[in-house]
């Protein structure tokens, strides 16, 4: 489970040191800042820098039982720390929050720059971080290649800004004439045993694809 502590910005590095450093390792099985890749524009082109993807906090894994041994080793470090808190309880984030974070996420919990083309008034990733995620995008700002998109943390909406590189905006015809092309380097999953997904009609007709979830409730699938 993923608690989440407060930090001095700034300081996040330093205090995962001093973490690392003083914190006793029963307690916890990691420690990290989450981070995005940023596109940057220099004289020689577009560079990756990552940077915080939430300035000031940091992610705690560890079992509920920790927490009360967790609050007192808290206290014997230099840098600055608190727990957020769900009312006045200290509770893990919750698990489908948990489970969007792991998903944009790669394994060093840094989201990687996505890449998409317009399609008419939609969106459509084709690899990266969002790949999965075209309708959480609430902004795209393509000058600067970066995208606005909610998470929620304890049931609140934080925005947050990652990459995204918009290679080119098509019409729908366009897409249907030359899908194939685009899809072409997402379609090496043949050591995917997740359920194959056909597309049958709507403007990614004759695309497949791997199931990733099915929300009973909604009746809405999400596919890779």
């Amino acid at each position: 489970m993923w608690y989440v502590i407060q930090v001095l910005t700034g300081e996040e590095n330093n205090t995962i040191l001093e973490f690392n450093h003083f914190i006793p390792k029963n307690l916890y099985r990691n420690i990290f800042c989450p981070l995005y890749e940023s596109l940057r524009k220099t004289q020689k082109g577009w560079i990756k820098v990552k940077k915080k993807l939430f300035p000031g906090y940091l992610f705690i894994d560890m079992d509920e039982e920790n927490v009360t041994g967790m609050c007192d080793a808290l206290k014997t470090l230099v840098k600055k720390t608190r727990f957020l808190k769900n009312t006045d309880t200290i509770l893990p984030i919750y698990e489908d929050e948990q489970n969007y974070l792991m998903a944009i996420m790669n394994e060093d919990y840094c989201v990687s720059v996505s890449k998409g083309y317009i399609i008419g008034d939609k969106v459509c990733i084709i690899s990266g971080g969002l790949k999965n995620f075209n309708g959480k995008i609430k902004k795209i700002d393509r000058h600067k290649r970066s995208a606005e998109l909610d998470v929620f943390l304890y049931g609140h909406i934080t925005r947050i800004s990652v990459s995204l590189e918009i290679i080119q905006k098509i019409t729908e015809d366009n897409f249907i004439q030359n899908k194939n092309e685009i899809t072409e380097n997402d379609n090496n999953d043949s050591l995917d045993n997740r359920p194959k997904v056909n597309i049958i009609n709507g403007i990614f007709t004759g695309i497949t694809g791997r199931l990733i979830s099915t929300n009973e409730t909604t009746k809405e699938s999400t596919v890779s």
